[in-house]
């Protein structure tokens, strides 16, 4: 069971194949696990900890921690600050603790704890419970049937009318808290079915959808403890912040200066944001989105979308369907989740996450993070120093001439294969072309020039011809 300790600085450190006990000190630190179950214990800095593949325990303690816990049975634990909490793929646990903190399960079904202070609770795809604890807190529940609690303080329980599912809030206080219903577009309660079951509010809310407040008569309900949009022309947009709301057509849909918030609803829709940092979310058709010049955060959410940050550091969530992402300039995060997807990060140091499905990633310029997930995935890292990780299943790793220092995290002999036909023109064509060394821990293979590739613990003896392709 190797153990690792971090110093004083800002240190980055990596797991092995077995359990790792990781304890880090001061500093900003990065670690990245591997396939085992770890144990992960940040320290005072401001962190950044993946879990990888295992089962993982990661606790941030100390800063404003970003905590992934990526493929396994994750259990997370934000401590003090301002925590982002991403469990990932499988049945995740997350506690945010003190500070206002953001938690996001991910896929399947996942439990999600605010704590103290005011916190943002995402559940993601299936069904998830989610408590806010104290604070003002944010729930959405995502796709599935959602069990929410938002707990003591205002709290706001977002609806998203094209992924809810059959949602609860057992513990909605009329007049205190507040539902959103902005996203399917209703401006007046009088627009809703509401009925009266077992005591309880049943409000229906389209597409088969559902919401339930525990103990709540139907007669205490009123506009107030709604958030509902206006109802002027759905795409008016003005040099300001809009919301901006399709229908259940193909819209065109572009936005402008101001940070805008579109939702394009069902239809194959054309949005294109603004120079502001726009959220924008197409809904349930075939979807293109581009993001424009400011921080956007773009939603594919159902249908096979075309999805493009263009400028600045964006956030791109594919959703269900095949999906094409291009993350575009600067430092973009990209997350294929449901379906088989093809994903290029283009220029800057980018974060991509295959999800569920047989995946195509390639990281284009910059020093690139890529995990493909569950399903047999293909990998380029493309240009400069890259950290690659398969993820489950027979995944390729493919490496051009312009490839750099990269790093396979997680390379299974006899499963994973490493496709170097790009380097014919530097005279690779075959096994006995390469040099493989053991590096400590590792397998080292020498590429053309100054390039090379690490196997994260693999031994050199055990690489042979039938782990290429050229």
């Amino acid at each position: 069971m190797p153990m690792q300790f971090g110093t004083s600085g800002d240190d980055s450190l990596y797991g092995t194949l077995t359990r790792d006990i990781i304890s880090l000190l001061g500093g900003n630190d990065y670690y990245m696990g591997d396939n085992g179950a770890d144990y992960i214990e940040g320290g005072e800095g401001n962190d950044t900890l993946l879990g990888g593949n295992g089962s993982d325990e990661i606790f941030g303690n100390g800063g404003d921690d970003e905590l992934i816990g990526a493929c396994g049975h994750d259990s997370l634990y934000g401590g003090t600050g301002n925590d982002l909490l991403d469990g990932g793929n499988a049945d995740d646990m997350l506690f945010g603790g003190t500070g206002n903190d953001t938690l996001f399960g991910g896929n399947n079904n996942d439990y999600l704890y605010g704590g103290n202070d005011n916190d943002r609770l995402n559940g993601g795809q299936d069904s998830d419970t989610l408590v806010g604890s104290t604070g003002d807190d944010t729930l959405i529940g995502g796709k599935g049937d959602d069990l929410q609690t938002g707990g003591s303080g205002a709290d706001v329980f977002v609806i998203d009318g094209w992924q809810t599912g059959n949602d609860t809030i057992t513990d909605f206080e009329v007049g205190t808290d507040t539902i959103d219903l902005t996203t399917i577009g209703i401006w007046d309660i009088a627009n809703l079915q509401i009925d009266d079951i077992g005591g309880s509010a049943r409000i229906a809310l389209g597409n088969g959808n559902t919401l339930i407040l525990d103990d709540v008569a139907p007669n205490a309900l009123s506009n107030s403890d709604f958030e509902l949009v206006a109802a002027p022309d759905p795409l008016d947009a003005t040099g300001g912040g809009d919301r901006l709301h399709g229908t259940g057509g193909a819209d065109l849909v572009e936005a402008k200066s101001g940070s805008d918030r579109v939702w394009g609803y069902g239809g194959d829709d054309n949005i294109a944001g603004g120079t502001g940092r726009d959220t924008l979310r197409g809904g349930s058709g075939d979807d293109t989105i581009s993001g424009g010049s400011g921080q956007d955060k773009i939603y594919g959410e159902d249908g096979n979308d075309r999805l493009a940050g263009n400028a600045d550091n964006d956030l791109i969530f594919g959703g269900a369907g095949d999906d094409d992402i291009d993350g575009g300039n600067k430092n973009d995060r990209l997350y294929g989740e449901d379906g088989n997807d093809t994903m290029f990060g283009d220029n800057g140091n980018d974060k991509i996450c295959g999800g569920n499905g047989a995946d195509e990633m390639s990281g284009g310029g910059g020093k690139d993070t890529m995990q493909g997930g569950n399903g047999a995935d293909t990998i380029d890292g493309g240009g400069n120093t890259d950290i690659l990780t398969g993820g489950a299943d027979a995944d390729l790793f493919v490496f051009a001439s312009r490839s750099n220092h990269d790093t396979i995290t997680d390379f299974t002999d006899g499963e994973d294969l490493i496709d170097l036909s790009g380097y014919a023109s530097e005279g690779i064509t075959g096994f006995g072309d390469l040099t493989v060394t053991q590096v400590g821990a590792d397998a080292v293979v020498a590429l053309a020039g100054d390039n090379s590739i690490t196997l994260q613990n693999v031994s050199a003896a055990d690489i042979d011809a039938s782990d290429f392709l050229f």
